[in-house]
């Protein structure tokens, strides 16, 4: 379903490339956005496959473990330090929010530890 939306959407910038209908150009005109976007969704399916750093340490484990509770495990990488410092503020609300154990002292400075010494460099 996926490839027969993305073939059509392709045939339409062809169309509107080759200077199609009124409509068809708007799409054209839209592409710059579309291509951020499927960049993004590119790196974003990229950092989601990739085996995690330091796999066999504690605190790989550790955020696996509690973070991977409700949803994958991101890549560390996939973000830089300052994001995770906000993401795991965030997250630590929603698990309050869903009435998940909290982040101990401990837990919450080894997954952060992790996190920023793998993100991606500012």
């Amino acid at each position: 379903m996926f490839h027969k939306l993305l073939m059509n959407r392709l045939t339409k910038r062809r169309t509107a490339a080759s200077g199609g209908s009124p409509a068809s150009r708007d799409i054209a005109r839209s592409r710059p956005g579309l291509m951020i976007a499927f960049r993004l969704l590119a790196l974003f399916c990229f950092a989601c496959q990739r085996p995690l750093p330091e796999a066999n340490s504690a605190a790989a484990q550790l955020y696996a473990r509690r973070c991977g509770q409700c949803h994958h495990a991101y890549a560390p990488a996939s973000l830089t330090a300052a994001m995770w410092r906000i993401q795991l503020e965030m997250m630590e609300g929603k698990m309050r929010q869903n009435r998940i154990a909290p982040l101990t002292d401990q837990e919450r400075d080894a997954i952060l530890g992790y996190l920023t010494r793998n993100a991606e460099h500012d």
